[in-house]
């Protein structure tokens, strides 16, 4: 059951609440003036547990964490294509083969930048993610053999 409310007090703004299978509780919002959506993911019902201070030093400066993302997907392409199940890097270093960015965030300082969308192999049906600790992307990979989770 969805749950609609606002944390002013956090700064976060107007969050959805979804609990979701065994302990995984979710809630969902927009960065201001954008349409990216966020959701912090916690295997606890308090939102406080979360490192609040990094979720909302991450979302204003959101550009820059996508620029990073973006440019760490090219970079892991042109290093190893075939996990990408490419032979070479087919575009353009300017373009990015994957878009509709979410901002998923979890314990302490990792986090994640999901790309709903992917034209790649590996991103089908899934998309496509860079896993970030702190202020560094880690890894890229694809969501092609990711399940869907029931509830």
């Amino acid at each position: 059951m969805e749950q609609f409310f606002e944390h002013s007090d956090l700064g976060l703004g107007a969050l959805t609440f979804q609990k979701g299978p065994g302990t995984i509780h979710c809630w969902t919002g927009r960065i201001a003036d954008t349409e990216i959506l966020f959701s912090i993911i916690l295997n606890t019902s308090e939102l406080q547990s979360a490192n609040l201070d990094f979720i909302r030093s991450v979302l204003q400066n959101w550009r820059e964490y996508l620029s990073k993302a973006e440019h760490e997907i090219q970079a892991q392409i042109g290093k190893s294509p075939e996990k990408f199940g490419l032979q070479r890097a087919p575009f353009p270093e300017t373009e990015i083969p994957a878009e509709q960015p979410q901002f998923l965030f979890y314990d302490e300082t990792e986090w994640g930048l999901h790309f709903e969308i992917c034209t790649l192999p590996v991103g089908e049906p899934f998309g496509l993610m860079v896993e970030f600790s702190g202020d560094t992307p880690t890894d890229v990979y694809g969501l092609s053999e990711a399940d869907e989770i029931e509830e």
